[in-house]
Order: C-alpha cells, then sequence, then structure tokens
C-alpha cells in the first residue's frame, strides 16, 4: 500500500513537472506531494522575505488544514444521522476517523520529517479528543514533542522542528488567555488574525537568528495566503491527485485551474516583497534582545504580578529594536584594521575588512560553495556579517564577474544596505542593474582605476586599496573570462595582498614584471596554490609575514628567505588578521 501511494506521488510528480510550466509546477508538487527540489532559490527567498516560507514544507499547517477539513466533513456526515447521534459522540468519532486521512496525507507527503512530525503531534491531539483529555492542549503539545525526540532525537537541532512548536506555542498560549471564537465572519477574521499574530511572534527570534531577515509583511500575508492556500489549492491538488489515479487528462484541467491560484500566490509574494521595507535585515539578537523579547511576551498576556508590564509595553518594543539594530556581536578593536578571511571553498575567496574608523569592505563572494551546498553570499557571508552585527556594506568589490559571482551577488544587493559597489568590468546582469539604480548604490569600474580610496572622517587612520592589473604581458587564455587583477590594502599599520588569480603562473610572472617589489606586503592571501616555475620567486618578493590559503594538504611549497605563518581557512575556518603595534595578531575560528 504505501510503496504504490510512493510511486503515485513520484509518477503525478513527473507528470506535473513535464506538463505545466515552471515555477508554478514547483510549487504545487511542494504543496500536494511534498517535491520541493525543483523551487527556485530565489522564489524562496521571496516567500522567506514575505514570512511564507513554511507554505512550500508540508508541515504542521498543511496536515493541520488536512485535519481540520476532515474533522468537520466527518462530523457533518455523521450528524445527518439521528440513529448515530443518539448512540455515539459525534465529535470523538469525527477524531477517530480523521487520523486516517491524516495519516494518508502524509504518506502522499512521502513520510518527510516534517510532514511525520504533524501527523504525531495531530494524532495525539485527535487521540485526546476520543478519550475526553483535550483540555491541556499545551500538555498534549509537550508529550508529542517527547515522543518525535524519542524516535528522531536530532529532530531538537533541526530548524522546522523549533519553528513548529514555537509557532503551534505561541498560537496555543494566546488561545489560553484569548480564546478563539468563531460564531460569526467578524470572529474568525479575528482568531485568523490572533493565529498569525501569535505564531510569528513565537518564531520572530528563529527567523531573524536563522535568515537575517524581519519580514515585515509576515502577518498580513499569511492571513491572505493561508485560507487561500490551505483550504483551495491543497483540496484542488489531492482532488487532481485522485482524479489522476484515474486518468492524467482528466486530472489535467484540475491541475491547469490549480496553477493558476499558484501563480496569484507567487505574484502576490512577488508583489509584496517589491514594497519599500516589505522586510529588513537584521543582525543576530544578543542576551539583551532575547531578554526584551521575553519581556515583551510576558507583557502581553495577562499574568498575575507581570500584569502591569503592559504599561511598559512601548518602552520594550522600542528597546528591543534598539538593541536589535545596533552591532552587539563585533569586538573588533577600535582604531585597528582588521581582515576577516572566510572559509569558502577550493579557489574561492570572501574577504571582510573592518577599517579603524568604522567602515568596511567586502571582497568576492557570491558565487557557489565547493561541494554545490548552495552560493558562498547566501551560506557563508550572511551568516558571517549578521553574526557581526552588520546589515550594511561601505564597499562590495567583486574581482570577478562570472555569472556564479553575479548570481549570487544578488543576494547581498537585496538584503544588505550596499553604498559603493567595485566591479571587474562593467558587463553585468540585468537585475544586477536594476538593483544599483533602484537603491542608489554607486557603482564603478575597477579596470578604469589604479587606487581606490576610502575616506573616512571618523579616523585620522588612512586606508587605501590599490587596483594591480597584470600588464600587457599577460596573455588571457580563455576570453569568457573576465581579467584577473590583484587588490592590495595598504595602510600604516598593515598591507594585505589578495586575488583569486593569483595562483596562475602568468599572472605571477606578469605581477612580478609590472609591480617587481611593491608587491611586497605582510598578509598574502592566495585562495588557491599550485606548483609552478615562478611560485618561490612570487612569494619571496611579496614575502608575508603571514599566508593565508583555503588548502595546501598535497603542497611542498618552495625554500623561502623569510619564514611565514601558513594558515588553512579549510582547516581552520574564518581567520582573522589585525595589527596590534608592530605585530600581526592572528586568531581562527577553531582556536576560539
Amino acid at each position: 500500500m504505501l510503496h504504490y501511494i510512493d510511486r503515485t506521488r513520484i509518477r503525478f510528480a513527473t507528470f506535473v513537472y513535464s506538463n505545466f510550466q515552471s515555477p508554478e509546477n514547483a510549487v504545487l508538487n511542494a504543496i500536494t506531494v511534498g517535491y520541493k527540489g525543483g523551487v527556485p532559490q530565489e522564489l524562496r527567498t521571496e516567500f522567506s522575505q514575505a514570512g511564507v516560507a513554511h507554505i512550500l514544507a508540508i508541515s504542521g499547517v498543511h496536515v493541520g488544514a488536512v485535519a481540520v477539513f476532515f474533522y468537520f466533513l466527518f462530523k457533518f456526515a455523521f450528524s445527518r444521522s439521528e440513529y448515530l447521534l443518539l448512540r455515539f459522540q459525534m465529535p470523538r468519532v469525527a477524531a477517530g476517523l480523521t487520523i486516517i486521512p491524516v495519516f494518508l496525507y502524509t504518506a502522499v507527503a512521502g513520510f518527510s520529517t516534517s510532514a511525520v512530525r504533524a501527523f504525531i503531534m495531530i494524532s495525539l491531539y485527535l487521540i485526546s479528543i476520543v478519550i475526553g483529555r483535550d483540555e491541556n492542549k499545551i500538555n498534549t503539545l509537550g508529550a508529542a514533542a517527547l515522543i518525535i525526540l524519542i524516535w528522531h532525537p536530532w529532530a531538537l537541532f533541526e530548524l522546522s522542528f523549533r519553528l513548529s512548536f514555537s509557532a503551534v506555542f505561541g498560537i496555543l498560549l494566546v488561545h489560553r488567555f484569548y480564546p478563539f471564537k468563531f460564531a460569526t465572519l467578524r470572529d474568525k477574521l479575528y482568531s485568523l488574525i490572533q493565529s498569525a499574530t501569535a505564531a510569528g511572534f513565537a518564531t520572530l527570534p528563529l527567523v531573524v537568528n536563522t535568515f537575517g531577515i524581519l519580514p515585515i509583511v509576515s502577518i498580513p500575508t499569511n492571513v491572505i495566503l493561508l485560507p487561500f492556500v490551505e483550504f483551495l489549492i491543497i483540496p484542488l491538488g489531492l482532488i487532481s491527485l485522485f482524479v489522476f489515479l484515474i486518468s492524467p487528462y482528466m486530472a489535467e484541467p484540475i491541475i491547469s485551474f490549480n496553477l493558476i491560484l499558484v501563480d496569484m500566490v507567487v505574484f502576490g509574494i512577488g508583489k509584496l516583497t517589491d514594497l519599500p521595507y516589505s522586510y529588513v535585515t537584521m543582525p543576530k539578537l544578543g542576551a539583551l534582545s532575547w531578554a526584551l523579547f521575553i519581556a515583551i511576551g510576558v507583557a502581553l498576556l495577562p499574568i498575575g504580578t507581570f500584569r502591569k508590564l503592559k504599561y511598559f509595553l512601548p518602552v520594550l518594543v522600542i528597546g528591543f529594536f534598539v538593541s536589535a539594530f545596533i552591532s552587539v556581536s563585533d569586538n573588533s578593536p577600535p582604531g585597528k584594521v582588521q581582515v576577516n578571511i572566510l572559509d569558502a571553498g577550493l579557489n574561492r575567496s570572501a574577504v571582510f575588512i573592518k577599517l579603524p574608523g568604522g567602515k568596511n569592505v567586502l571582497i568576492d563572494g557570491g558565487y557557489k560553495r565547493f561541494g554545490r551546498s548552495g552560493y558562498t553570499e547566501r551560506a557563508v557571508i550572511a551568516n558571517y556579517l549578521l553574526w557581526r552585527g552588520v546589515n550594511s556594506i561601505d564597499y562590495l568589490i567583486l574581482t570577478s564577474i562570472d555569472k556564479d559571482h553575479l548570481r549570487g551577488v544578488k543576494y547581498l544587493l537585496e538584503n544588505f544596505s550596499v553604498k559603493n559597489f567595485w566591479t571587474n568590468g562593467d558587463i553585468l546582469e540585468g537585475r544586477v542593474w536594476e538593483l544599483i539604480y533602484e537603491r542608489g548604490i554607486e557603482w564603478h569600474d575597477l579596470l578604469r582605476y589604479n587606487v581606490l580610496k576610502m575616506p573616512d572622517r571618523s579616523s585620522t587612520t588612512e586606508y587605501k586599496l590599490e587596483i594591480i592589473k597584470p600588464g600587457s604581458e599577460y596573455k588571457i587564455m580563455d576570453t569568457s573570462l573576465p581579467y584577473p587583477i590583484a587588490l592590495k590594502l595598504i595602510g600604516p599599520d598593515l598591507s594585505f595582498l589578495t586575488g583569486e588569480g593569483l595562483h596562475l603562473e602568468n599572472v605571477q610572472k606578469s605581477l612580478l614584471s609590472e609591480e617587481g617589489v611593491s608587491l611586497k606586503s605582510s598578509v598574502l592571501y592566495m585562495p588557491l596554490i599550485k606548483t609552478n616555475d615562478s611560485l618561490e620567486l612570487f612569494l619571496n618578493v611579496v614575502s608575508p609575514e603571514v599566508l593565508v590559503t583555503n588548502v595546501v594538504d598535497d603542497l611542498e611549497l618552495p625554500p623561502l628567505k623569510r619564514p611565514m605563518s601558513i594558515f588553512q581557512t579549510s582547516v581552520e575556518g574564518t581567520v582573522t588578521i589585525r595589527q596590534d603595534n608592530n605585530d600581526i595578531k592572528i586568531k581562527t575560528y577553531s582556536s576560539d
């Protein structure tokens, strides 16, 4: 039986993918049968920014909607019989029978972890109705969590588990103090707003700390879209799945109509996220923000001695947002430059520089990480910046403008306040140009400059970024690749040389010929190191005290005139470098 259901869902998903337009077909498959792989990352981002990313996963909301639908269906159907009404308690009978379609829907979802978790939680609640012990719903929620953790202990560390239980706990807690009412249409709308607000508030810290965004439009979007998706698109999806068992051609009109509804959802979410301040980028919450958040939650509930806290609610809310947006994690010493080299994968670079006056520079990032685990800007850079309490970038520099760089950097332009954007050439994608114009970002072509000056009125220490381009001797072997350049940060305390193409022999020879001893730097970052005839001379001319690379496991460096400290980001994680008087101080992620 279960094998047949699994084969059917695969056939249905394949039929929808093959015969209908994208990305709506991928969204319908994600909602109906739990296949999320085809949903484009850009669309996932829009759903997250609107605060409705949970729609794309079959979890508590979807399984709960199916349970509600069948519970009231069974209750209505059996209530038509006087014989049954006189002999049975219809709510208990309906609750018991509802477990069957809920289980089948979980099977249709492929028994994904989130769907099974929702099935356990909802089944326990339905069983509590059957045995007449549904008074304490929070206890039932706790029992469901305990069973899930016994079955799947590592679920405690899964975001979906924490989001699901936080949302449900928030809804149940609000229901205890402000009971939901469903007598009139107005009561139903008010209860829906209550539920969306409670779930959004309870999951806010997890959303901010995980995704780095605060979806301002989350509550109205959920109020509008949830009933539309849960009670129209999902039922139509399941009906089309059952009809598909009879004939794919008979199911096609239903799927086509459902895709029109999905298209309306996708279009609406796109328009919402295009609104100014529909979402804001936020640093991760610190201890003070967490304390104020809990105080706000307590103040909103009429709990005994804490009732008077409601009078301080405006102050608590303002304090929460002020503390959340102030950098609390950036512990770089004042008045000192700090260079942070992130672990971005093989032959990839991501460098974040904090200047003495407080301004910052981000070099590269925005391409796929090694191992196809996502774009660096999303998987590494954004998390790092938000952990540092950074939500604005003063200088964003791309030393390469290939397809992967440009696709990835859009995330930074969309989610961070970028003031200056420098690229290696002017062949950019249309969406990148749109973001530059829409957000008023100052753009420059690196190839037209030799020095990038970074004035900072709040500091007397001046730093500049020298743009080093290989000379006429350098020959481009592949015209599809951008012209390689190197960047050298120059200041009174520290000099730092980097560039993605520094491992290439012809680049090294050209730089040695054109620049010579001016390449000398106290820190050298070469994402990739390869043995060649010019490597020894290049390292001796640069003569760094510190050499940072992504990996040197199988490489024997040539004999050098000056000893140097070598660090690998693939082993030691982020490498942080700063000048302390006459010494260079190194701190790695693994040593913290």
